[in-house]
C-alpha cells in the first residue's frame, strides 16, 4: 500500500483521530514535512501529482503519539470551494469554516 504522508499544519494539536479526519477531509491544511510545509489538503490529494498514492497517513508526534490512515476509496474529492479556501462537498450549503451560507445549484 502506498500512502502519502503528512502532519498537522500550523501548530495544532488533536487529541482524537476523529477530530484529525474529519479536519482532513474538510479541507484543512496539513505540512508535508513535521518542521512545517509545503502544505497540502484533500483537494491537493486528487491532483494529478499524488494519483499514485492508495492514501493519507497522518502522524502527530506531540503532545501524544497519533497515526491514522484515511484510505482514497474513503474519501470524497471537494465539489466546490468556498471564499474563505475551505473545501465544500456536495450537497453542503454552508462552509464548515467561516459559516458563509450557498444557495443549492441547479
Amino acid at each position: 500500500m502506498n500512502l502519502f504522508q503528512v502532519h498537522p499544519a500550523y501548530g495544532r494539536r488533536y487529541t482524537s483521530p476523529d477530530v484529525v479526519k474529519q479536519d482532513f477531509l474538510n479541507g484543512r491544511d496539513f505540512s508535508i514535512t513535521r518542521e512545517g510545509g509545503p502544505y497540502m489538503s484533500i483537494r491537493d490529494f486528487f491532483n494529478d501529482n499524488l494519483e499514485g498514492f492508495d492514501g493519507i497517513h497522518i502522524i502527530q508526534v506531540v503532545p501524544t503519539f497519533m497515526s491514522l490512515i484515511i484510505l482514497r476509496e474513503n474519501m470524497t474529492p471537494p465539489e466546490r470551494t468556498c471564499e474563505c479556501g475551505a473545501d465544500l462537498r456536495a450537497g453542503e450549503l454552508t462552509c464548515h469554516s467561516c459559516k458563509q451560507k450557498y444557495k443549492e445549484e441547479a
